[in-house]
């Protein structure tokens, strides 16, 4: 398997309802994530690092200015 870039170019965002998925068309997907000396299963998720920070920058000031709005505060 060489690098080719083309599992980046690739890459895609998925909404099917209420989640999101993460993906990329490059037919070596599965052998890219199935390797354990290139990527993991877990390559396309969050890390707690990630999501924390998710959290605390754009959830949390949404869901508190959501409330202040409904309750008119």
């Amino acid at each position: 398997m060489y690098e080719t870039g083309e599992f980046l170019q690739r890459l895609f965002i998925k909404i099917e309802g209420d989640k999101i998925h993460f993906g990329s068309s490059d037919p070596k997907t599965p052998l890219i994530l199935d390797n354990d000396n290139l990527l993991s299963r877990d390559l396309f998720g969050l890390t707690d690092e990630n999501l924390r920070e998710l959290i605390e920058q754009d959830l949390l000031p949404f869901l508190l200015n959501l409330q202040r709005q409904t309750l008119d505060v």
